[in-house]
């Protein structure tokens, strides 16, 4: 129940936007997106030209919609964040409770989209169990159909019977369970087991379309139709072909006023490029620490090779935060957001930063001296709450207790926002002292000229500074032969502590555990 009620509050957060007081100053939906005049989703900038295919979606209402409201079709950023850079488009009826609409996309791509209702007030679409729908998958490799069933809305309860899908999905070549592989029915999602099994429970009856996804694409995806029966379990085994890995170069020209020495992040949409598939602080689902750095060349040039598995569709975008904070922008002050089918042999992509600013703002210098005591090898981190805290980003070290951050963007969005430091991207835990309350920040304003914040970290949160001590010899009793101590893990997980893992066992080994 409180994950619902996080997802619901997140969605009437970004979709009304009514906290006082930032009401007047911004709102993170361009509502003239509800008539829009944009791009077709997946055709931003690639350098290597794919065809297009039409899908038509077409749509089933648990009811008609009332007088004034319009459904429509939203395509989703996840390299941005789901909530922060949806395209939405109107949908055409067909009868009161059937509506359809044709969109090209580019062959290859992996769509994710819901459906959302406006009208007196907006809604989104939710399962049978009320939870908000993450998003919807479809493959577009070819030109295709897809027919959905939509459950409720999120204003609305659901009152209907309900079914099951449940399988396992192995390696087509050698027959091993594949676990982590996401599974989608009905607007339900979920994540196979350590055993290759899954089940999407409350799927309304009817046809729906099952997808499978690799969340690191190396496996193609596999989608097809599955009838689901009330108060039935409908079995669906599948099993997905390896993709092919090749070598994809990116090469980068960045804008002149890049800091230099700050890292360069390439931001995707695939698990090894920062994605977590989660929905993370603020409606943002890719974790900056977690995303590949580029290395730095000749002055304003930067590259990076990696192993991709070939034919998946990768959104991504340069950015010297995350997604959503310091992402490059078009001239319009827009979200860039890239497209690329990764191809079938080694290839070299080629691409431009315009720049890292959105709108008029001048670029806000965050300059901070941290505690002597802050361990070796910790680093410092900020985070900004403009609507809500979002998550944490690494900052630039200088040396001598002394970090610093460049803010560029999207401060066209931004009047007065609060932000907070931390260590390691644990804020809330590891935090500056001063501000340890989520209700707790530091205030900047925007502003057309340049501003510096110099700001000191008196102490950490659970770090204090040692103190003298007097230690007095006593006798030390031996341990019985056969005595034996561990290190024990709690069960909980966090997407941001991946990147710490490495140090902690690194940690647990030199303690001989």
């Amino acid at each position: 129940m409180k994950r619902q009620t996080t997802h619901r509050w997140l969605a009437m957060l970004v979709l009304v936007f009514a906290l006082p007081s930032l009401a007047c100053q911004f709102s993170l939906v361009d509502w003239s997106l509800f008539n829009p005049s944009t791009p077709i989703p997946g055709m931003g900038p690639t350098s290597t030209p794919t065809p297009l295919v039409e899908i038509n979606f077409k749509i089933t209402l648990p009811a008609p919609l009332a007088p004034g409201e319009t459904l429509y079709l939203a395509v989703l950023d996840e390299v941005t964040g789901l909530a922060l850079n949806p395209l939405l488009y109107a949908m055409q009826p067909v009868e009161a409770q059937t509506y359809t609409l044709k969109m090209p996309f580019t062959l290859g791509s992996m769509v994710k989209y819901r459906y959302v209702r406006k009208g007196a007030v907006t809604a989104q679409e939710d399962t049978t169990s009320d939870e908000l729908v993450r998003y919807r998958l479809y493959h577009a490799s070819g030109p295709g159909e897809v027919n959905d069933l939509l459950a409720s809305w999120s204003d609305q309860p659901y009152n209907g019977p309900t079914g099951r899908i449940r399988g396992s999905i192995t390696n087509v070549a050698t027959g091993q369970s594949l676990a982590n592989i996401l599974v989608s029915a009905g607007g339900v999602s979920t994540l196979t087991d350590s055993f290759g099994q899954y089940t999407l429970e409350g799927i309304m009856p009817g046809t729906h379309l099952l997808t499978a996804y690799a969340l690191d694409g190396f496996y193609m995806p596999f989608q097809q139709g599955a009838s689901v029966l009330s108060d039935s379990s409908t079995p669906a085994s599948l099993s997905l072909q390896p993709a092919k890995l090749v070598q994809v170069t990116f090469n980068l020209s960045a804008p002149a006023d890049t800091v230099v020495g700050a890292p360069v992040r390439l931001a995707g949409s695939l698990l090894q490029l920062g994605n977590t598939f989660g929905d993370l602080n603020g409606g943002i689902s890719a974790v900056s620490s977690r995303m590949p750095i580029l290395a730095p060349g000749e002055t304003g040039r930067y590259s990076i090779s990696l192993r991709l598995p070939a034919g998946a569709d990768i959104r991504y975008k340069y950015t010297l935060g995350d997604g959503f904070w310091n992402a490059e922008h078009d001239a319009d002050g827009n979200f860039v957001v890239r497209q690329l089918i990764v191809p079938d042999n080694d290839t070299v992509i080629t691409d431009a930063v315009r720049t890292w600013q959105a709108g008029p703002s001048a670029p806000i210098l965050f300059n901070v001296t941290v505690p002597a005591n802050t361990p070796v090898g910790d680093t410092v981190s900020i985070q900004f709450n403009p609507y809500g805290w979002t998550e944490p980003i690494p900052m630039w070290p200088l040396g001598n207790n002394r970090w610093v951050y460049r803010l560029y963007s999207p401060l066209n969005m931004l009047g007065s926002f609060g932000y907070r430091y931390c260590r390691n991207d644990q804020c809330g835990a590891a935090d500056d002292i001063d501000t340890v309350s989520d209700n707790q920040s530091r205030r900047v304003s925007t502003s057309l000229t340049s501003e510096t914040r110099q700001d000191t970290v008196r102490a950490w949160q659970w770090l204090p500074e040692s103190e003298p001590a007097t230690v007095i010899a006593v006798p030390i009793k031996a341990r019985s032969a056969g005595f034996w101590t561990g290190i024990e893990f709690i069960a909980d997980y966090h997407p941001t502590w991946q990147p710490l893992y490495a140090s902690t066992f690194n940690n647990v080994q030199a303690l001989n555990a």
